[in-house]
């Protein structure tokens, strides 16, 4: 199909306005530099965490900073009185409204309620994208061909001493676990998991199987189809115990990995385990409201009581 318009490229951005723009977040934080990248790079600059906290909502789909009103801060607002209050408002994330079904909450109502909850902005529980119908045809299949496929690869309900290795989704960046039940046909296999993933640009995708079920290696290297860019981390992940593929704790949520990331120890010293055994989690899935997830169904009552009394003292 043809069109008639053409194609617009727009011009690079000079680098001076590159440079202007690290110079702006060197004088938030002495800190910063350009390679910082990463979330757990925030750990090291604290200025540039609270400036974020005060002045910035981040989503998978948008990034909205605005300034505050206070010009030792950010200097004074240039915007005319009488369009501040329109221009300076957030971007509402959709939520449903219970009172209409089938539709989202009007804009002045999600940001009516964005003063009162601080995840209000970055909880996307009720995007469409985010939503995982169970009743679908095909969620049913993928959640069943599984169930079949670990009994018959002898992988026992996806069990942690059967994981040999793991892949990287190239949209979401989360680590999916690989399985085998046989150690040396599996190492025999290596090179050949190597060159498909190789053949793909290493554009592995959630759900992806890199061996067809019709495929002699796919008994050797198993892997879970039900999978979606919004499934935790497979629980088989952080079994380390016992076997002797040893991976670095990740966000149960994002796969986020360094400083950031807390762990059992960590969540305990927070009194925010309530007993449990749990999952690690970054702080800035925490901040934004995610579940802590339990690793064990058994609590530890003695735990639970102790961060129950260290809770109350930190409320005096």
């Amino acid at each position: 199909m043809k069109y008639d318009h053409n194609v617009v490229v727009a011009d690079r951005v000079p680098r001076e306005d590159i440079v202007g723009l690290y110079d702006e977040l060197k004088a938030i934080d002495p800190n910063f530099n350009k390679e910082s990248m990463l979330k757990s790079d925030m750990v090291k600059m604290m200025n540039m965490s609270k400036y974020w906290d005060k002045h910035a909502v981040a989503t998978p789909y948008s990034f909205d900073l605005r300034k505050c009103n206070n010009e030792d801060c950010c200097g004074v607002i240039r915007t005319p009185m009488e369009v501040r209050d329109l221009v300076m408002q957030r971007t509402p994330t959709p939520r449903h409204d219970p009172l209409r079904v089938g539709h989202f909450k009007r804009r002045e109502q999600l940001l009516s309620s964005a003063n009162t909850n601080p995840n209000a902005m970055t909880d996307l529980t009720d995007l469409p994208s985010m939503k995982e119908d169970k009743n679908k045809e095909d969620t049913k299949e993928r959640t069943n061909r599984d169930l079949l496929v670990s009994q018959a690869a002898g992988v026992r309900s996806w069990e942690f001493k059967k994981v040999k290795g793991f892949v990287v989704c190239y949209h979401c960046g989360k680590r999916r676990c690989i399985y085998s039940n046989n150690d040396k046909a599996y190492a025999d296999a290596l090179v050949a998991f190597q060159q498909k993933l190789e053949s793909v640009s290493g554009r592995f995708s959630c759900g992806d199987l890199l061996f067809d079920d019709e495929h002699h290696l796919s008994k050797v290297i198993v892997q879970k189809k039900s999978l979606t860019c919004e499934t935790i981390i497979e629980k088989g992940y952080y079994g380390n115990d016992g076997r002797l593929l040893k991976l670095k704790d990740i966000c149960v949520h994002c796969g986020e990995i360094g400083k950031s990331v807390l762990g059992l120890k960590e969540l305990r010293e927070r009194s925010l385990t309530d007993g449990f055994n749990r999952f690690p989690i970054c702080l800035q899935c925490l901040k934004c409201g995610k579940k802590l997830e339990r690793s064990t169904r058994t609590q530890d009552v003695v735990q639970a009581r102790k961060e129950k009394e260290q809770r109350a003292k930190n409320k005096k």
